[in-house]
């Protein structure tokens, strides 16, 4: 969830939920490279925590933010790139991580390895897709480019998955007891073809059994508008017409229900209800056409 006080306005965090306990990852403001864990216990059965530990770490951050959820049962490193400015050390505009975006290819090359760096995971270790809105997904066993589709699953530890997107939702999904991490994206032609239930099942051939999800910022449905055609490939709850010329979507609960009717249950899935369109933290395709760069979503088994 979004964390700001007005001490802090520049604060925020990102939360993994589960039953009993919450974690939450927060930057303070003028503190560019200081994080904080704050890790809560739930006090009462009315979902009340109450801080039992705080950690501190310092990463390569500069200027620039990364959305770093934590997982239960550790092993697994995550991470979502926003929209942001400079890494000092390297001169590095550390913004687009796009792989076929305008932004010279050298310098988006950079901006990922540097992301990597910043998570502590090799800046070779990354394995990519030419993402193509569909629902294929591929195991991998080595980094690099992996071929055409829509998603990533390994069992093997040091390979980083990574997912790009501007407007669509990447969907980062772990066991971290059975080690099996799996990373999707998911726009409306995935989600609406099963990239969800695909990639969950890939998993479970791999021996996941304990799953949890984080779904990225994206689109939100006041922004997202589509046509007559793309909203009659949804349930018609979750098409919105009410004060609308044209149908809109809201495409994180649907896919949100995706992720429970797979198996995973609700306390299990983490969702940044930040709207990339109406945020400027975040690129958006729909606001700013072909001259948006692309985030990055990246998991990997430690």
């Amino acid at each position: 969830k979004h964390f700001r006080s007005e001490e802090h306005t520049s604060d925020w965090s990102s939360e993994v939920c589960s039953s009993d306990l919450k974690c939450l990852l927060v930057r303070q403001a003028g503190l560019l490279s200081d994080l904080q864990i704050l890790i809560f216990q739930r006090t009462s059965p009315e979902n009340s925590y109450g801080l039992i530990s705080m950690k501190r770490g310092r990463h390569r951050l500069s200027n620039s933010h990364i959305i770093a959820p934590q997982w239960v049962g550790g092993g697994i490193v995550s991470g979502f790139s926003l929209a942001s400015e400079t890494i000092d050390s390297q001169s590095v505009s550390f913004s687009d991580m796009g792989i076929n975006t305008g932004t010279d290819k050298e310098l988006t090359s950079r901006n990922r390895a540097a992301m990597l760096e910043s998570l502590g995971l090799k800046p070779d270790s990354l394995a990519w897709l030419k993402q193509v809105h569909g629902n294929e997904v591929m195991y991998v066993d080595r980094p690099g480019f992996s071929g055409e589709a829509d998603g990533l699953v390994t069992n093997i530890p040091g390979i980083s998955l990574g997912i790009m997107v501007a407007d669509c939702a990447a969907i980062l999904i772990a066991d971290p007891y059975q080690k099996v991490i799996g990373a999707f994206h998911a726009g409306w032609r995935g989600a609406a073809t099963g990239i969800v239930e695909n990639g969950i099942s890939r998993m479970n051939e791999l021996g996941a059994k304990d799953l949890f999800a984080w779904m990225s910022p994206c689109i939100g449905v006041h922004a997202f508008e589509v046509g007559e055609e793309v909203a009659a490939r949804f349930p018609q709850k979750y098409i919105r017409t009410e004060g609308y010329e044209k149908p809109h979507i809201d495409l994180k609960q649907y896919l949100v229900e995706k992720l429970e009717l797979s198996g995973i249950q609700r306390d299990r899935i983490s969702m940044d209800k930040r709207c990339t369109f109406e945020d400027p933290t975040f690129f958006s395709y729909r606001r700013q056409g072909i001259e948006s760069g692309r985030m990055m979503a990246v998991i990997a088994l430690q």
